[in-house]
């Protein structure tokens, strides 16, 4: 990889890539396999950063260690008229850095499992059974582009026209947990949950993963154990108790 593909990355993951950018790097994850590896990765490692130092509270040595190596690595030999090495803003280079040269050191087996791991949402396809609503359009483009702030107002909006419909709901919840408004995204997936609607499983699964996010690996062991057999997230579920248990 190279550096600009980190940045592009890093882009992807704030949606700031636009227009034909965003084209091309959508393309190329769907096409290009190894390109593909090194992003999950890196949004993984990234993540784990986020969690850590994101708090106000960085661990200096840590940081600075890892400005060292990823100076080291992005190096770029003189040219004429450009003098000295180019680098990244620490928080690129952290995370670029990290994914190629300790990432799998951070994500290895006897780590606690990770949020990034586990939360795959999928591509979601409401306009193919409902059309003509141009907010609907937007709802489905932010959380399908992983906007979640906009995808949050959008559903939000959505639900004070059907108050009733629980499937926004889920989606707000999912749209305010990846914002880290866990009490908020909680109290709707708990109501999901406690209507025992068709998605109440789903949100069962979702109110474990916002859990395992903010680290309460017990209180998300105890949730996971409420999926009963049968649920489509069944499986993840078991595999996630036996990494916490």
């Amino acid at each position: 990889m190279q550096e600009q593909d980190y940045l592009d990355m890093e882009k992807y993951l704030s949606n700031t890539l636009s227009g034909n950018e965003l084209h091309v790097f959508e393309a190329r994850l769907q096409d290009d396999d190894e390109f593909k590896e090194a992003f999950h990765q890196y949004a993984k490692t990234s993540q784990f950063l986020e969690g850590k130092f994101g708090n106000g509270k960085k661990d200096k040595d840590f940081k600075d260690n890892l400005e060292r190596i990823s100076a080291s690595y992005f190096e770029k030999d003189e040219v004429a008229g450009h003098q000295g090495k180019q680098r990244l803003p620490w928080y690129y280079g952290v995370a670029a850095a990290a994914v190629v040269l300790i990432g799998f050191f951070l994500f290895r087996p006897s780590a606690h499992p990770t949020y990034a791991e586990y939360a795959d949402h999928g591509v979601i396809g409401i306009t193919v059974r409902e059309s003509g609503n141009q907010l609907l359009v937007d709802a489905e483009n932010a959380f399908n582009t992983q906007d979640y702030k906009a995808a949050d107002s959008y559903f939000k909006q959505l639900i004070q026209d059907d108050p009733i419909n629980v499937e926004f709901q889920l989606y707000r919840a999912i749209s305010l947990v990846e914002q880290d408004k866990y009490g908020e995204a909680e109290t709707l997936l708990n109501a999901i949950v406690e209507a025992r609607s068709v998605y109440g499983n789903k949100a069962l699964w979702y109110l474990a993963l916002s859990q395992l996010k903010q680290g309460k690996y017990d209180t998300c062991a105890q949730t996971l154990r409420l999926l009963p057999e049968g649920a489509e997230d069944y499986g993840n579920a078991q595999e996630l108790l036996g990494k916490l248990d």
